[in-house]
C-alpha cells in the first residue's frame, strides 16, 4: 500500500522537523529517504544521498556505523572530527517490516551528544578536582583536630597543674594559720580527710568531694587577722575577745570571695558558715537548717570532732566515747541530724584518720 501524496508530505515534514539526522533504508540497505538534518550531516543534497548504499555512504566513517547496521536493532557511540573539532554521535538502528509489500526496512539515526559528552567529561574533571580538594581539606581538618586535641591536652595539663598548685597554696596558707593559732599539728589535714569520709558516705560526686576536700582546710583562714594574744590564750575568752575571734568567719570570707576561682569561692562559703548551727544559734549570720550550705554543715561537724578528740591550748583531748556522746547531744541543734548519723556510722574510720594524721 502506497501512502497518499498528502501523507507523504506530512511524513517528510515531520522528519525534517527532527534535528537529529535520520536515514530510512530499504531491505537492501539503500537509502530510500532522509531528512534535512541528514543532508547537513553528510554535506550533500538529498538527491545525492537517495538510493546510495548506506555502507558505501558511511565507508569513511568509524567502523561503529557499519557494525550497527549488522544488527536489526543496535546502539553505539562514535567519534568523528568535523571542521577540526571532535564530534560524538550516538548511532541507533531500528528495524521493521512494511505491511504493503512485506519488505524489511531500517532507520539509521545519529544523535549528536558532543555537548553532553563534553559536559560529562568536564564534570568528571570537576569531580576529580573536588575529590582532591575534599581529600586535602579532610587531611587539613584531621591535622587541625589533632593539633587542637594536643592543645586541649596541654591546656588540661596546665589546668591540672594550676589546680594542684592552688590546692598546695591553700594547704600552705592553712598551715600558716594553724601554726599561729597553736592548734594541734595536721588539724587542717585531718579535717579535709574527715570531710572526704563524710562526703563519700553521703554519696556526693567525685568532683564535689574533691572541691570540698581542697576547700575545707581554709575554713579558719580568717584567723590570720586575729591577734596572737587571743589565739594563744589558755583560758576562757572575755566577751570582747570572743567577738573578735568570731570575726574570723567574715574575714576569711572577704579574703577568699574576691577570687573568681570556683575552689576559692567554695572555700569562702565554708569559712563564713562553718560556725553556723542547725538551730540558727550560730554565727556570723544565724543561718538555720538547709540555709547553711552542705559544705558548711559538713565542715562544722568535722572541725568540732577534731577539736574535741585532740588537745587544744584551752583544753585536753577528750576520750572518743565522750566525743561521740557530745555529737549525739548536738544532733539537730548544732548539727544537721542526717549528717551526724552518717558521721557516727563511720566513727571507727574517723578515729583511724585521727590517729593516722597525728
Amino acid at each position: 500500500m502506497t501512502l497518499p501524496p498528502d501523507s507523504r508530505y506530512i511524513s517528510h515534514a515531520i522528519m525534517d522537523a527532527v534535528l537529529d539526522p535520520i536515514f530510512v533504508l530499504r531491505h537492501d540497505e539503500a537509502i530510500s529517504d532522509c531528512n534535512q538534518a541528514a543532508c547537513i550531516l553528510l554535506a550533500r543534497p538529498k538527491l545525492d544521498i537517495l538510493d546510495q548504499a548506506a555502507r558505501r555512504l558511511f565507508s569513511g566513517w568509524p567502523d561503529g556505523v557499519a557494525a550497527a547496521l549488522d544488527f536489526p536493532d543496535a546502539e553505539t557511540e562514535i567519534e568523528r572530527p568535523v571542521n577540526g573539532r571532535r564530534r560524538v554521535y550516538r548511532v541507533s538502528v531500528v528495524s521493521g517490516r512494511r505491511g504493503d509489500d512485506d519488505q524489511n526496512w531500517k532507520i539509521l539515526m545519529f544523535n549528536d551528544i558532543t555537548g553532553e559528552r563534553e559536559l560529562s567529561e568536564e564534570l568528571s574533571v570537576l569531580n576529580a578536582s573536588l575529590e582532591l580538594k575534599v581529600g586535602e581539606r579532610t587531611e587539613s581538618l584531621r591535622q587541625e583536630i589533632e593539633l587542637r586535641k594536643a592543645a586541649e591536652l596541654d591546656l588540661l595539663d596546665i589546668n591540672r597543674e594550676m589546680a594542684t598548685t592552688q590546692k598546695e597554696l591553700l594547704l600552705t596558707l592553712s598551715g600558716v594559720v594553724e601554726s599561729r593559732s597553736r592548734e594541734t599539728a595536721n588539724h587542717v589535714t585531718r579535717v579535709a580527710e574527715l570531710c572526704r569520709l563524710l562526703g563519700k558516705s553521703l554519696g556526693l560526686s567525685g568532683e564535689a568531694i574533691e572541691t570540698l576536700v581542697a576547700a575545707a582546710p581554709m575554713h579558719d583562714v580568717g584567723k590570720i587577722a586575729v591577734p596572737d594574744a587571743i589565739l594563744s590564750k589558755p583560758g576562757p575568752l572575755t566577751a570582747e575577745e570572743r567577738s573578735t575571734m568570731q570575726l574570723h568567719t567574715e574575714t576569711g570570707y572577704r579574703i577568699l570571695h574576691s577570687s573568681e576561682r570556683p575552689l576559692l569561692r567554695a572555700a569562702a562559703v565554708i569559712a563564713r558558715e562553718h560556725h553556723e548551727r542547725w538551730d540558727g544559734q550560730g554565727y556570723p549570720n544565724g543561718l538555720a537548717g538547709e540555709a547553711i550550705s552542705l559544705n558548711g554543715r559538713i565542715v562544722a561537724i568535722c572541725d568540732v570532732f577534731d577539736a574535741l578528740i585532740n588537745a587544744r591550748v584551752y583544753k585536753p583531748a577528750w576520750p572518743s566515747d565522750r566525743v561521740v556522746e557530745q555529737l549525739r547531744q548536738d544532733r539537730g541543734t548544732a548539727f544537721d541530724p542526717q549528717l551526724i548519723d552518717h558521721f557516727l556510722e563511720n566513727i571507727t574510720v574517723a578515729l583511724i584518720i585521727n590517729e593516722r594524721y597525728q
